[in-house]
């Protein structure tokens, strides 16, 4: 069931932000700073970002109680899979 809630509340978040994105593209005509951004420094998290990263320290502490209660993370199939669903994206290697 949680594994099921995780995936669809990163999946509507992830595509409401793409909407959004492309939206505000539209409208902006490219975006607030005239130049395709956003307007918002590149590092700058958005809240998307935000949502995975508290989904993601949910999951960790899901981790840390399984292994209080003597249970091993790897052997309960949906650990892995919440893992997963919320890991942050990987950085396009250079």
């Amino acid at each position: 069931m949680w594994l099921h809630l995780f995936l669809l509340q990163v999946t509507t978040v992830r595509k409401t932000a793409d909407s959004l994105k492309r939206l505000k593209g539209r409208k902006d005509g490219g975006g607030k700073d005239g130049k395709g951004g956003d307007g918002k420094a590149a590092g700058a998290a958005t809240d998307t970002d935000k949502i995975c990263h508290q989904l993601l320290l949910d999951v960790q502490e899901y981790c840390r109680q399984l292994e209080a209660l003597g249970v091993e993370p790897a052997a309960v199939p949906s650990y892995a899979a919440l893992a997963a669903i919320v890991a942050p994206p990987k950085a396009p290697e250079v």
